[in-house]
């Protein structure tokens, strides 16, 4: 029995779980697969792999017996870009479940780094599962508390994938804004898992981060920094298999966000805002999402940047129509704003890809938003309508700058769908003025 082993039992009976019969075995045959663990690098440059996240979860899990296979990756396509994508290898399967009101919420997988939490959960019901007019589930985002505290932020990734109307395919990612211990008691929760809907959906898992494999980045500074005449604390930066981050510590009612991220070779990262938290006096830490980092950057440079227009005020947008078969379609502004390169029409969703130009725009502060494309007939009206029951949904691939955008409409009809001629989507009028005498550069050797 090697020492993990001894330290993951003795965890696991502190916290009075039983070990599922026949696991001593198959924890032992995995755990003497894994090669040697590494030598302990730099105290600031850590290694972390999440594979072994789940094979600790499978110990402690509510006192519900874990499944057999705890080693069996996922492999789930999609979610999250392809960040999540090339993530999938180091997540594994749980197994574990609660039921309350008629509804099961089972823990299939989970990942976690030192960035994020990636959880894959199917919840099924002995009624159906509650949807909007437009069908999409009426489900919370889950909650999860580390180590006895909530985790702190606002802004989650969820995707949801209909099984049938008793099933639903759940996967959230969460941005980690604080340091967590080696072994961490992890508590996935919701007291509402769907609108109106409360009860206790609660599983209890014991965590192990550390491994040999997938390599990331930690450095806590806790420099202080001026953004945008605001100060704030570079309390945490990490670059993990699930993706880079940079956590502000600081209070005040606008965390700062208009600034680039650029490494010590001069690339700028796509970044992504997530738990952005304010509050007027308690400090919160907003973590902000980034992509393309490396683990052995030795800098990183916060630039910030404001927004003007060629008469030097500030402007909005403008929109560019054109008909179905004039794809590409874009304008003068395409440097700083979008393309429109495919656009494939259904009976009850449209799916368009949009282009990012070379521009700063596509790094940040934009989000895509010029991206929400709007059907229109010959004469360049509307045609969609409130009878349509429209959602819209958006996806972004920092590696080749390609956002994709699905309108859904379920209720339209094949009568208002044939007068479709054209489309129309917001550029921006705007160009970025980058304030380099402004700039922070965080030291992370």
């Amino acid at each position: 029995m090697n020492e993990f082993d001894k330290r993951m039992r003795a965890r696991a009976s502190a916290e009075d779980c039983p070990i599922p019969a026949g696991f001593d075995g198959r924890l032992e045959g995995l755990l003497e697969e894994l090669p040697e663990r590494q030598a302990a690098r730099k105290p600031r440059r850590l290694r972390r792999t999440v594979v072994a996240a789940a094979l600790a979860a499978a110990l402690c899990v509510g006192g519900v017996a874990a499944a057999s296979g705890v080693m069996e990756l996922i492999a789930r396509p999609g979610g999250f870009g392809s960040a999540a994508e090339g993530f999938q290898p180091y997540s594994a399967q749980v197994g574990a479940s609660v039921t309350d009101q008629g509804y099961t919420l089972s823990l299939d997988g989970i990942g976690m780094d030192e960035a994020f939490i990636t959880l894959y959960a199917t919840i099924t019901g002995e009624e159906p599962i509650p949807k909007d007019e437009r069908g999409r589930p009426e489900l919370w985002k889950l909650r999860l508390r580390a180590e006895g505290k909530d985790l702190e932020f606002w802004g989650q990734d969820q995707e949801t994938e209909w099984v049938d109307d008793y099933t639903l395919k759940v996967s959230q990612r969460c941005p980690v804004a604080r340091a967590l211990p080696e072994q961490v008691k992890l508590q996935v929760y919701s007291n509402e898992l769907f609108w109106g809907v409360f009860g206790d959906w609660s599983l209890n898992l014991l965590v192990d981060k550390s491994a040999p494999d997938g390599e990331s980045l930690v450095v806590e500074p806790n420099q202080a920094v001026t953004l945008h005449g605001g100060r704030w604390k570079v309390s945490k930066v990490v670059v993990a298999p699930s993706g880079g981050g940079l956590v502000l510590t600081g209070a005040g009612e606008n965390p700062p966000r208009n600034f680039f991220l650029r490494d010590d070779q001069g690339n700028y990262l796509y970044e992504e805002s997530y738990g952005l938290v304010s509050r007027p006096l308690l400090p919160v830490s907003n973590f902000i999402g980034f992509y393309g980092g490396r683990t052995d950057m030795e800098s990183l440079t916060i630039v910030p940047y404001e927004w003007v227009s060629p008469d030097e005020e500030a402007a909005d947008t403008h929109r560019v129509y054109g008909s179905l078969d004039a794809l590409p379609l874009t304008d003068g502004s395409a440097e700083d704003g979008y393309t429109l390169l495919t656009l494939d029409i259904g009976a009850e969703q449209a799916v368009a890809t949009f282009q990012t130009g070379q521009g700063l725009y596509q790094y940040g502060g934009y989000g895509g938003s010029g991206t929400w494309f709007t059907l229109v007939d010959a004469n360049g009206e509307k045609v969609e309508s409130k009878s349509w029951n429209i959602s819209r949904d958006k996806t972004y691939d920092p590696e080749t700058g390609i956002w994709t955008v699905v309108t859904n409409y379920p209720g339209a009809k094949p009568e208002d769908l044939a007068k479709i001629a054209g489309v129309y989507f917001s550029q921006p009028n705007d160009t970025i003025r980058v304030l380099e005498d402004q700039a922070v550069t965080i030291d992370l050797g």
